[in-house]
């Protein structure tokens, strides 16, 4: 995997090349921007948001974005309700919880301004979910229905019945009557009762705010394998087995499968080039949190910034930074900059 970096960086370069090839560059002729914000958030985006401020400086020196790197996400959701912070940049999506304390404050939630697409096949930084079965198993690929109906007891994506056995995918011969055994991430935290980020985003994205089974079988980080490596290797070893997990860490035994949204497709592997463009269903999405009262203007400064971040040459730094993260396509960038009017 050593080239995989470089190799990022250049179809990210490719990827801005085409989507952003009429998209929105930032604004010189603008008023000056006199005034200062702060940031408080994720240190996983540290080196964006440095970069972003320095660019923006450049434009309108006269403003300053103060950079405070926190451990995690949550303090930064903290520090924008206590006042602390004007920025406060997500390494994941936000937790219901965290909606709910900033709504239950100010009767409003917070404006989340998606500024960058997660990474790829990372060791973290956000990155897009593989859905794994055991490598002797004939299925190629699902729904996201039919994996809600996998793994929820609410099938909120609309599938008509509850999925437990391979043959209700379409499976023969001896997997007809063979069970699906599930493998997940531990689901809540106990001294928060927050789900790690990665259960949040399927939680809200897989099974559309639903609940998981509470026969999915927990893996947790061990002292010689994280929680995601130990999912692969459970589905490796189970002919039966399905599993959620990262796309760096496949291993023999085990396969990923390509995921559609509906029966009629398409449907998509998951290669890096179906996760740039945003095609694949399980690719997951940057924020940057704000407290913009709905029908009110935004804070000049924050508003300015938010804007640049989301040009052409905000989402160049996205391509050009190590973390892995990944820029926008237009469309999605255009939406962003709406949110900010």
């Amino acid at each position: 995997m050593q080239g995989q970096p470089r190799l990022i960086a250049c179809a990210a370069a490719a990827m801005l090349a085409v989507a952003f090839w009429a998209g929105s560059s930032a604004s010189r002729g603008a008023e000056q921007i006199t005034d200062n914000a702060v940031s408080i958030g994720a240190h996983n985006l540290d080196g964006m948001m440095r970069s972003w401020s320095a660019a923006f400086g450049r434009i309108h020196p006269g403003a300053s974005i103060d950079i405070r790197s926190v451990p995690l996400s949550s303090e930064g959701l903290e520090a924008l309700i206590d006042g602390r912070a004007q920025l406060a940049p997500l390494a994941r999506e936000a937790f219901p919880s965290e909606m709910r304390a900033f709504t239950a404050k100010f009767g409003y939630p917070p404006l989340l301004v998606c500024v960058a697409s997660g990474s790829y096949a990372t060791k973290s930084n956000t990155h897009a979910i593989a859905v794994y079965v055991n490598a002797s198993n004939p299925l190629a690929r699902l729904t996201m229905a039919q994996l809600d109906a996998i793994y929820s007891t609410t099938r909120r994506r609309g599938y008509p019945e509850d999925i437990t056995r391979w043959g209700q995918l379409g499976l023969s011969g001896d997997w007809a009557d063979r069970p699906i055994h599930l493998y997940g991430m531990l689901r809540r935290r106990e001294k928060t009762g927050d789900p790690p980020g990665i259960v949040n985003f399927m939680l809200q994205e897989a099974l559309a705010g639903g609940e998981f089974k509470p026969a999915v079988r927990e893996i947790v980080d061990t002292e010689r394998t994280d929680a995601l490596d130990g999912i692969v290797a459970a589905v490796a070893n189970d002919p039966a087995g399905i599993g959620y997990s990262g796309f760096r860490n496949a291993r023999d035994g085990a396969k990923t499968l390509a995921l559609g949204n509906d029966a009629a497709g398409p449907f998509f592997a998951g290669t890096l080039d179906d996760v740039l463009r945003r095609d694949y269903p399980l690719s997951r999405k940057i924020f940057v949190a704000v407290n913009r009262k709905p029908g009110t203007p935004m804070d000049p400064l924050v508003q300015e910034f938010l804007r640049f971040v989301l040009s052409r040459e905000g989402q160049e730094i996205v391509a050009a930074d190590s973390s892995g993260y990944l820029p926008l396509p237009a469309q999605l960038a255009e939406e962003g900059r709406t949110q900010l009017r």
